[in-house]
């Protein structure tokens, strides 16, 4: 997922009106305190102690609503600080704080929305204690609900919810493995798939060979590899073996957990001028970027022919190399593996 300066600045309406209720919700139960205080001084009664106690939870229960909601805002507008700056991890990291933050706010307003209901029933309650009537007395078997709410019943509910959608998840990845395990044609096979480029280069020689990676289609549209290595490392650049029609890569940028891209080198393959006789492309990035995961974008039209890889070496800094350990593209000759909606850190 990509996000810019829009997707922060839809939560700022939604949390305005949202702090505009909870701000009212809190001037009302003030404005019922203070009756309480005044009616308690000229009548000292028991009833009031249950009246106490339920006003105290809820003023509590709304100010952490307040609180929470405001820090929402307040990680909304960092997020839009952050992408200013061309921070854009950060920025992902704290617009998902906002989301908590903000479901946390919104799950105790049902909390204290439950609270008004017990205190509305303790009026009730005291109405039908003072009329006494047998259909009074009936109707108070009948004010136990079937279900009490409670911070662990929602805490049981949301892990119970999440394990469902984390089933739903791997469910539908094995049926998304089953179906595109299949390559152009239809057909299961190997050859020019995308584990073609896992590990090192085994591809003997330049042409258009199976034992290197090719899409599914030679020129039809612009394609995307990505590589995906064991451990992060603070990078400097790539090696690319391409292996046929060499001088296609135009764009490279580094892929974070949640799918954010951030480029890292723009511009002519260098194989681009070498024609084909040599057939690694060495790319240094504009500066070095912490990452584990690249991706690697070819522009098939404008180089005719397969634009074969056969495999990706990640650099760093302190002259670490890497193979690559997982792989997704675009398209696949071979058995395909389209890229997922996450990432594992």
């Amino acid at each position: 997922m990509k996000i810019d300066l829009t997707t922060p600045a839809l939560l700022f309406s939604t949390i305005s009106l949202l702090l505009l209720a909870y701000t009212n919700r809190f001037l009302a139960l003030a404005s019922v305190i203070r009756k309480l205080h005044d009616d308690h001084l000229h009548t000292k009664e028991q009833k009031y102690v249950d009246q106490i106690s339920n006003l105290r939870k809820r003023i509590y229960w709304i100010r952490d609503m307040q609180t929470l909601g405001l820090a929402s805002l307040l990680s909304c507008t960092v997020c839009m600080a952050m992408l200013f700056a061309g921070w854009e991890k950060i920025a992902t990291l704290t617009f998902a704080l906002s989301l908590i933050l903000m479901v946390a706010s919104l799950a105790i307003s049902i909390v204290e929305i439950r609270m008004s209901v017990g205190a509305l029933e303790l009026h009730l309650h005291d109405m039908e204690d003072s009329l006494g009537t047998a259909e009074c007395e009936a109707r108070k078997v009948e004010r136990k609900p079937w279900f009490r709410f409670s911070v662990t019943s929602m805490m049981w509910a949301s892990l119970v919810a999440a394990l469902g959608i984390l089933l739903a998840k791997e469910n539908v990845a094995k049926n998304q493995a089953a179906e595109v395990n299949f390559g152009y044609g239809g057909m299961r096979s190997s050859s020019w798939s995308i584990d073609q480029i896992l590990g090192a280069p085994d591809t003997k020689g330049m042409g258009d060979i199976p034992t290197a990676w090719a899409s599914a289609t030679p020129d039809n549209q612009m394609e995307w590899v990505i590589a995906e290595f064991s451990q992060e490392v603070l990078a400097k650049g790539i090696e690319i073996y391409e292996t046929n029609s060499p001088g296609a890569v135009v764009k490279v940028a580094a892929v974070s957990m949640t799918g954010v891209e951030t480029v890292l080198w723009e511009g002519t393959d260098p194989l681009a001028s070498k024609g084909s006789l040599n057939n690694v492309s060495r790319i240094d990035f504009s500066k070095p970027y912490s990452t584990r995961r690249i991706k690697i974008w070819i522009e098939s039209r404008k180089f005719p022919g397969y634009n074969e890889i056969d495999a990706i070496e990640l650099i760093g800094v302190k002259g670490e190399k890497q193979w690559v350990s997982h792989a997704w593209s675009s398209s696949s000759f071979g058995t395909h593996r389209p890229a997922p909606s996450w990432y594992w850190p």
